[in-house]
């Protein structure tokens, strides 16, 4: 992770971030919803309230994220400096050294998007009639999320809030499903791209872009991307946990630990077994480099 020291606007710009992350897959799952059923909704009373509050909710986060980035980039140029001098290294080659990683990306996106034709099949043929019955059946009540949304005895809400979203504003297209699939697994990769760097710091970008490459392409990614499964959404929560936690991102590392919970029931295994060892490391000031490297 980088030196560079967090100012207190800087620190609270990535609370409100964190805020506004978590917030905006709730608020697009319920604003998709209006769109879906229609107008009608918005003349129950507490829906109205809802969706208000979400939305402003969110856009509040976002204009304080905002200013708050804006103090800390006033004096940005100063710790760049700093941390040239101490490194050695340029943002120009910070940013050219996601270069390698943005080419694994940019390949699976290709790759991905020939699969959005495709229909999903067998047991991702069930888990998607049952997301569109779902979607179909949800009353914006709070059982309902929790009723409907739970597919063959799992409980697929952590999902079913990113897919779901998907499916409504592309009802009956599996597009939507497949759209939202492709951003999480891209920001999944890139995550995975940056743990692999904190892991093998001395090893070459193209080399790490490698090994992002080896998951990213493997048949159990690449393969069943079009096969809509609880365990796919499950890997992809796990990696940008992982991510958020050793980042010290503890809301958006919460709000992640939820998803990959009610993804499915093995999803408190991964959880568990990552966070519990995880957090006695750093309330025990283990010494010795990142989280990941002890």
């Amino acid at each position: 992770m980088s030196s560079m020291e967090k100012t207190s606007a800087h620190k609270r710009f990535l609370s409100l971030t964190q805020f506004a992350i978590i917030l905006a897959p709730v608020t697009f799952f319920f604003d998709a919803a209006v769109v879906y059923r229609g107008r009608i909704n918005l003349s129950v009373y507490m829906v109205t309230i809802l969706l208000f509050i979400l939305n402003a909710g969110l856009l509040m986060m976002i204009i304080l994220s905002l200013r708050d980035f804006c103090t800390y980039r006033n004096n940005r140029k100063f710790y760049i400096a700093e941390d040239q001098r101490t490194n050695g290294r340029s943002s120009k080659k910070q940013i050219l050294s996601y270069l390698p990683v943005t080419v694994v990306a940019g390949v699976f996106s290709i790759l991905a998007a020939l699969q959005f034709t495709s229909v999903p099949r067998y047991d991702g043929g069930l888990y998607y009639d049952a997301l569109i019955t779902a979607t179909e059946n949800f009353t914006f009540a709070p059982d309902s999320l929790v009723s409907s949304f739970t597919f063959f005895t799992h409980s697929m809400q952590g999902t079913s809030l990113l897919i779901g979203t998907g499916e409504m504003l592309f009802p009956r297209q599996a597009v939507g499903v497949y759209g939202v699939t492709l951003l999480l697994t891209i920001i999944a990769i890139f995550c995975l791209y940056k743990i692999f760097g904190w892991i093998f710091p001395d090893k070459s970008a193209w080399l790490k872009a490698a090994g992002t490459g080896v998951f990213a392409f493997c048949p159990y990614l690449l393969g069943l991307f079009s096969h809509i499964n609880p365990d796919y959404f499950t890997l992809m929560f796990f990696v940008i946990l992982i991510y958020a936690f050793a980042e010290e991102l503890d809301y958006l590392a919460a709000f992640l630990s939820l998803l990959l919970i009610f993804s499915k029931e093995t999803g408190i295994l991964f959880a568990a077994s990552f966070l519990i060892p995880a957090i006695l490391i750093r309330t025990g000031n283990v010494e010795g480099g990142t989280i990941l490297q002890s």
